[in-house]
């Protein structure tokens, strides 16, 4: 059994508990919220609910219920990094290595935002006061940690357009999406540097769905929103997202 099959069938397990207690999981990536949206069917009783802490959040808690939750059902703190020296140079890397060094795993954290003044980010409320106690730099700076408990406004901004395509295989969809030629598409197919809900796909026939994440070495990724319908050339319109 490979490492997402486990996965599947992990949620498989607790999609069944959630009929009789909700059940909430902490911050996972697209590439498994993808995978989690796979395991419902728009008839299941059971539905899995996603929120990352604010609008377009990138890693998003889960919880499984057949209730919509509430915001607050989430447990996601909310901390803001007041630095005490004036002059910084930080990352994102940087700042997510220091939070992780305290011995947490990944997806106890959610995403690392700036605002343009200071950087947030979101914590799954159960390490909010282990990480309040005993993070206090971050690389060379000394650091603080404000409880926040507002709304971060900060919105990641995509580049919406449609593309039209004869199929949905990979081949075409790379093409049209990175405005490349089919066979240059095709090339970097075969030479591993594309992948596919986060996963290298070596076939340029695979064919892609709704919502998958197309990304490329060097190029970005596309993520797949939705088909439209057909163009009066027969070809599929394909509304893609790619961040700005």
């Amino acid at each position: 059994m490979n490492e997402i099959e486990a996965f599947r069938n992990r949620i498989f397990t607790l999609k069944d508990e959630a009929y009789d207690k909700d059940v909430i999981l902490p911050f996972y990536n697209l590439e498994n919220q993808i995978l989690i949206k796979r395991c419902f069917k728009n008839t299941d009783y059971v539905k899995a609910y996603f929120y990352g802490g604010y609008l377009d959040a990138e890693y998003k808690r889960v919880i499984l219920s057949v209730n919509e939750p509430k915001l607050e059902d989430y447990q996601i703190t909310i901390y803001k990094i007041i630095f005490y020296d004036k002059d910084i140079e930080v990352n994102h890397r940087m700042l997510l290595g220091s939070i992780l060094s305290l011995g947490l795993k990944r997806e106890i954290v959610g995403d690392i935002v700036f605002d343009g003044n200071y950087y947030y980010f979101f914590l799954c409320s159960s390490m909010a006061n282990f990480v309040k106690e005993n993070l206090n730099k971050i690389g060379k700076y000394n650091i603080s940690l404000e409880l926040y408990d507002k709304e971060v406004n900060v919105k990641k901004e995509y580049e919406e357009k449609e593309i039209f395509i004869a199929s949905m295989r990979l081949d075409n969809v790379l093409a049209n999406s990175y405005n490349l030629g089919r066979a240059r598409a095709q090339e970097m197919i075969n030479n591993g540097l594309v992948k596919v809900n986060h996963e290298v796909v070596l076939k340029g026939a695979k064919i892609l769905k709704e919502n998958d994440l197309l990304s490329v070495k060097g190029k970005g990724r596309v993520i797949l929103e939705n088909i439209k319908g057909k163009a009066k050339s027969g070809n599929l319109v394909l509304k893609i997202k790619l961040p700005k």
